[in-house]
């Protein structure tokens, strides 16, 4: 069986859309800063994943800040860390810029 020149167009496009999804699947995405709040004074990009969870944990009745439903659920995976995603000035958050 000979493909026509239907198939291979076909085949093209299919080939062009999945070529542009990996494409844009690889490009990264900016890291969102952690907010400079009294709270998050003394974060580090070592600081672990737990001390993060004690106030955006939203599973835990009376999260101060709990993660809104819109956040991506890669956090529930143990072994990524919140510094993943999120960027911490180098050195930490030492102090709480004064609006």
């Amino acid at each position: 069986m000979r493909l026509k020149r239907t198939d291979w167009i076909f085949i093209l496009v299919a080939a062009a859309v999945i070529g542009a999804l990996v494409l844009l699947s690889l490009m990264g995405r900016e890291k969102k800063p952690v907010s400079a709040i009294p709270q998050h004074v003394g974060i580090t990009a070592d600081t672990p994943r737990a001390d993060c969870l004690v106030c955006h944990d939203p599973s835990v009745e009376g999260s101060v800040a709990p993660l809104a439903p819109t956040h991506p659920h890669v956090w529930k995976k143990e072994q990524v860390a919140c510094t993943t995603c999120h960027t911490v000035p180098p050195g930490g958050i030492e102090k709480v810029p004064v609006p």
